[in-house]
């Protein structure tokens, strides 16, 4: 038999090889599009003026331009990937396990976050035109909407985990915080008549309806009101008024906690009344200064249900288990018959628990002034009950009273008279 030069058979080799069907590589597409740009791990993507459909692919970086975009976010990178949807109707889709970034920008723009992992989106609509959608599944989200002084009609929907909202603008959409501990940012620069009433859901602007619900933590102080009445639920709620940087509102505000535990945050410049209502309750009251000015001298009675500032009308208060009163130069404080949180980061503070085991604790700012000379700074006397008491850094005079009582010093020349002492110089039980 005849052999073939080895030459010979790899070349009829060849055609063979050829006639095989080869398996065709899947097609990437993106909302049931095929894609025309597939980006590359780590990469940078470069949309075009047009429509186009974006498959990241892991890309770093992701600039889809002008144009009605789909855009659909895809694992395969290490990095946490940005991506600007730029002008246009932009529809974008997270997949990925890598908590993007995401600028919406102009344009009535959809964003879902389909995984259970974090997403930062900016609405990104600057001229306050645009109409998006925004929907996370879940994961700590964090989404800013809307331009102050405009009315902001995004619909927004957030996931199962504690997430943040920065809400700007008259709210006309409708906006649900979802499930968890979510908060939410206020801010518009136009005084208006708010009502938040987290038990009804009955909340206006103005008289006029809003759709806000689903969250536990309101922030106000970057918002303008007329009037600010809010009411609680019956779960724990949190509002803040007020920043430690002086940053708030000021005028007629009112607060009916409801049930749980709640915290209340107010400057002294706000109306009142403050009512904790059932649960164990938390309010704190700052001056209305910046963060390294001190407020002149503070008085609270938590029996008689009153607190003020020098200077100012007095604001009634009930149904508080907590005080905190912080930043000023001095403070008075005098507890209800019931047990009593008191503390105080303030110059100097003179605290009487009253009835009920109390627990008070003093703090000296760093902004404080030298002490003068004098037997102490602050002075504390828990009175009836088994109380705690910590001193600040400075010279304290701290008096349990009757009951069994513990006092701690903390640095300085303290003197303790409790049942059980702890960094203090002189101590004796009662």
């Amino acid at each position: 038999m005849r052999r073939l030069p080895l030459a010979a058979m790899l070349v009829l080799a060849v055609p063979l090889l050829a006639a095989l069907p080869a398996e065709a590589a899947p097609e990437a597409t993106c909302q049931g599009q095929p894609a025309t740009i597939v980006g590359e791990p780590g990469g940078t993507v470069t949309g075009t003026d047009g429509p186009d459909v974006i498959v990241t692919n892991g890309a770093a970086h992701t600039d889809a331009g002008a144009g009605d975009d789909l855009v659909c976010i895809t694992d395969a990178g290490e990095r946490r990937p940005d991506v600007w949807a730029g002008a246009g109707d932009d529809s974008v889709v997270d997949t990925s396990a890598r908590s993007p970034h995401v600028l919406l920008g102009a344009g009535d723009d959809d964003f879902r976050g389909l995984t259970e992992e974090s997403v930062t989106v900016d609405a990104g609509d600057r001229d306050g035109i645009g109409h998006d959608v925004i929907d996370s599944l879940g994961g700590w989200d964090n989404v800013t909407s809307g331009v102050p002084e405009k009315p902001n009609d995004d619909v927004i929907h957030l996931g199962g985990a504690n997430d943040y909202l920065h809400l700007r603008g008259l709210p006309t959409g409708q906006v649900d915080g979802g499930d968890g501990s979510d908060l939410v940012t206020l801010q518009d620069s136009r005084p208006a008549a708010w009502v938040i009433d987290l038990a009804t859901g009955g909340s206006t602007v103005d008289g006029a309806p809003i759709d806000v619900t689903g969250f536990e933590r309101y922030s106000i102080a970057r918002l303008a009101w007329s009037s600010f009445d809010f009411t609680g639920s019956e779960g724990g709620d949190h509002l803040v008024t007020t920043l430690h940087d002086g940053t708030g509102g000021t005028g007629q505000l009112t607060a009916r906690m409801g049930g749980g535990i709640d915290s209340l945050v107010v400057s002294t410049a706000m109306s009142g009344p403050y009512s904790g209502g059932a649960g164990s309750d938390h309010l704190t009251v700052l001056p209305t200064t910046d963060g390294q000015t001190l407020g002149p001298a503070f008085a609270v009675d938590l029996e008689r249900g009153r607190y003020a500032e020098a200077g100012r009308p007095g604001v009634r208060i009930s149904e508080w288990e907590a005080f905190g009163a912080e930043r000023f130069r001095s403070v008075e404080m005098v507890g209800s018959p019931r047990a009593d949180d008191l503390s105080t980061r303030s110059c100097r503070g003179v605290i009487a628990g009253g009835a009920g085991a109390d627990g008070i604790s003093m703090v000296r700012p760093a902004i404080c002034p030298r002490p003068e000379r004098h037997p102490s700074v602050f002075r504390a006397r828990g009175e009836r009950g088994d109380d705690v008491l910590h001193g600040s850094r400075r010279n304290d005079r701290l008096v349990g009273g009757p009951g069994t009582d513990y006092a701690w010093g903390s640095t300085g020349r303290d003197v303790c008279l409790a049942e059980t002492t702890d960094s203090c110089e002189r101590s004796r039980a009662e």
